[in-house]
């Protein structure tokens, strides 16, 4: 599956997987890195956080001359990022909107981050 198709549904991996292409990585580094340009801009910590350690997980990966992610760490990363981002839509709304609950959405941002760094460990 492609990162776009990771991305705008929540597929299964079937294990077929056409790879990744020059193109793709790009695709995905040129995200990652606008997620975290907007996090900055944002004061957006736990943003910061997160594709803070995206990026450093993708300059790992080119650092040991490998520019490519397996089909899992791509689904993974996939995931994450969808999930840390529809959280922290919701906790930015909720927070403008002052609504109660933030500290549970704050809670689930920390243990995204959290289990996103234990499935993609920096090398």
């Amino acid at each position: 599956l492609t990162w776009k198709e990771l991305m705008t549904s929540k597929v299964k991996n079937d294990g077929k997987s056409e790879g990744n292409s020059k193109e793709e990585m790009m695709e995905i580094f040129v995200e990652i890195q606008s997620h975290y340009t907007n996090a900055t801009a944002a004061n957006d910590v736990d943003g910061l956080r997160f594709y803070g350690h995206l990026l450093r997980f993708l300059e790992g990966k080119a650092n040991s001359k490998e520019l490519s992610l397996s089909s899992d760490e791509k689904q993974m990363m996939a995931k994450h990022v969808r999930f840390f981002n529809s959280i922290n839509e919701k906790f930015a709304l909720d927070k403008k909107a002052n609504l109660p609950g933030l500290s549970f959405l704050k809670r689930m941002l920390t243990d995204t981050i959290k289990e996103c760094s234990e499935e993609l460990p920096l090398s």
